[in-house]
């Protein structure tokens, strides 16, 4: 029975060739509208969602207010991980992420490479964040000096495959190389995280001052034990701050002039649930452009609208045709058609456009991300032969 209503209903869509072309055009556009907003607004959505324990990791946020300067930062001190650990149950671990040095020359042959992509992070970075490793014990992969984790593809490109472990890596120190021990190779960090890193060095690479109470220079993220409440630790953040901020600065500036509300206000801490650093947060030195959540919303409310206007224009359309299709229903009836029956048959003729409909908007979304990518590969090209030619 099926087959005979889908042959019924393609004769049908045949036999009005401009009304089905400009229905199944309509609501095809739309969808391909629909669906390529949709998968923008879930990949923004979906930063750094994909850490096993993502709702237990939080990073601290620092806002500065003195001399008249107001600045609102993702970096905090060196000290102040160690130090909430310490002091706190509610944290089960820390970690640091260092990147002020800047980017790194690695030898390759005879050839050196500026690598940017590079960070020096704390022995408990994959306690905090759960990366999948390849290759090597990444408990211990960060623990001694000289140490380093690739990614899956700066390994092939540096020694021509994931098995890297226990090779030494080349980096210009000074008028030196340093030879760095490669322990694991990690998989390419996936596009929707707030940070990219092909190179993890250890933090005991870092040449510091270490200790500065006032000097903000590191990413800290805290991982707080399950059930733990952020706002109920937030609350302990002024303790902090007198016991380790306020001593040091006084070596530097007099504070014992200052009312306890004027200390309070110079600098404050806040927790930032890791999932929601990519859209709420906008602060100074982050480590990757942030989105914006109202963008979001926008495109969420548009992709509706468009969603809605086609399925609009798809109903109108079909309907403009039932006068015509009176004559045609009146003879199925003197036939001895039922009445389910010929709402079977319009329901499979509606069913058939849309599935066409999306056929042909899976296409059109396919054939515009092919021409995105062969438009930013062309452009690569240019500008590369464009160097060669100018440098070279």
């Amino acid at each position: 029975m099926l087959k005979t209503y889908l042959k019924t209903a393609w004769r049908s869509l045949l036999k009005n060739k401009v009304n089905s072309f400009i229905n199944i055009t309509g609501l095809a556009i739309g969808l391909a509208c629909f669906l390529m907003i949709t998968l923008y607004v879930t990949s923004e959505l979906s930063y750094d969602s994909f850490y096993p324990n993502k709702d237990q990791i939080y990073r601290v946020n620092t806002d500065f207010k003195f001399g008249g300067s107001d600045m609102h930062m993702a970096q905090t001190a060196d000290i102040m991980g160690p130090a909430l650990k310490k002091d706190y149950p509610q944290v089960e671990n820390y970690t640091r992420i260092y990147n002020n040095d800047g980017g790194r020359l690695i030898q390759k042959g005879r050839e050196y490479f500026n690598e940017s992509k590079v960070a020096s992070v704390d022995s408990t970075f994959f306690d905090v964040f759960q990366l999948p490793v390849i290759e090597g014990d990444l408990n211990h992969a960060l623990d001694k000096p000289a140490s380093v984790v690739l990614t899956a593809s700066t390994a092939k490109r540096y020694f021509g495959t994931v098995n890297a472990v226990g090779k030494a890596l080349m980096v210009k120190s000074g008028d030196s190389l340093k030879p760095y021990n490669v322990t694991a190779v990690i998989k390419d960090m996936p596009v929707n995280s707030h940070f990219h890193f092909d190179f993890l060095f250890d933090m005991q690479d870092v040449h510091y001052n270490w200790g500065a109470a006032t000097s903000h220079n590191f990413y800290t993220y805290l991982k707080l034990k399950k059930g733990t409440d952020y706002h109920e630790l937030e609350k302990h953040f002024p303790d902090y701050i007198k016991n380790y901020v306020l001593p040091y600065a006084a070596r530097f500036i007099d504070i014992s002039s200052m009312s306890a509300s004027q200390k309070a206000d110079i600098l404050t801490y806040t927790l930032m649930p890791l999932t929601d650093i990519h859209l709420h947060s906008h602060l100074m030195m982050e480590l990757s452009p942030s989105g914006n959540i109202e963008y979001v919303y926008i495109f969420s409310a548009v992709a509706l609208f468009i969603l809605l206007m086609a399925c609009i224009n798809f109903i109108n359309l079909t309907t403009a045709r039932s006068g015509a299709r009176a004559k045609e229903v009146g003879v199925r009836k003197v036939f001895g058609t039922e009445r389910k029956q010929l709402i079977m048959q319009f329901l499979v003729e509606s069913t058939l456009m849309v599935v066409v409909a999306m056929v042909f908007a899976l296409a059109l979304d396919f054939w515009f991300f092919l021409g995105l990518i062969t438009f930013l590969v062309s452009d690569f090209l240019l500008r590369l032969y464009c160097h060669q030619v100018l440098f070279v």
